[in-house]
């Protein structure tokens, strides 16, 4: 009988051939695990994105709306999960976060560190615009409060990107506004959290080349955290 050697030992070839053949399996079942935790949380995620398409919680925003804006249209897991603040007029019209003028600002600061939006997952504070584009309000943040809790712990983010005071001061529990927090990185509830402006605010400065560049050393510190993370905790 011909034996596979291994070490000071030989393995009969039988054994050898089920042991790569258990290995290979192996192999095969973890990624069967993947398919379904990606599933289960596309499923999750639908099924939290269709109740709150009828939301009625907040009679103004849902008297002015065309539609609730609930996130990425990929609705999977993602290590980087971006929270603004309330859809626009775009927005609004597509049914899908950050597709206007301020979207277009992040999809290029996410080009420039090697990212697109595939590998992100978007959403607000609130899901429904608010009239002229207006700041939203306590109550209509509370009643949204379960919502992005859930939508948080489904997409199970390593890393949280806020854009503005809002969704900085909620997920942080803070009163602080962003100008103070920003250019930290912060940790809640085992993720990291990085504060940054809203992009509207180069927007509102003229595309001024002074904020682009602070808006591109904020996510170069978002890819030291993703690199640190590479390497470490995924």
């Amino acid at each position: 009988m011909i034996y596979k050697s291994f070490g000071i030992f030989s393995i009969p070839p039988k054994i050898s051939y089920w042991s790569d053949y258990f290995s290979g399996k192996a192999e095969e079942f973890a990624i069967s695990l993947n398919d379904a935790v990606f599933f289960i949380c596309m499923s999750e995620l639908n099924v939290l994105k269709e109740q709150y398409s009828v939301c009625d919680k907040c009679s103004e925003l849902t008297s002015h709306r065309s539609q609730v804006v609930f996130g990425s249209r990929h609705m999977k897991e993602c290590p980087i999960m971006i929270i603004g603040e309330a859809p626009g007029k775009k927005e609004d019209e597509i049914g899908e976060p950050f597709v206007g003028k301020s979207g277009e600002i992040l999809n290029q600061l996410l080009d420039e560190i090697g990212l697109n939006r595939g590998d992100v997952f978007i959403t607000n504070t609130i899901l429904c615009r608010p009239p002229e584009n207006r700041n939203p309000k306590q109550d209509e943040l509370k009643n949204c409060r379960n919502r992005l809790d859930k939508t948080v712990e489904m997409i199970n983010p390593k890393v949280i990107i806020t854009l503005g005071n809002f969704s900085t001061q909620y997920i942080l529990d803070t009163k602080e506004g962003i100008t103070k927090l920003r250019g930290k990185i912060y940790s809640k509830n085992g993720r990291k959290v990085l504060p940054m402006p809203h992009p509207a605010v180069l927007l509102y400065n003229g595309m001024s080349e002074s904020i682009l560049n602070g808006f591109r050393e904020d996510f170069k510190v978002l890819k030291g955290v993703l690199e640190e993370k590479t390497m470490g905790d995924y």
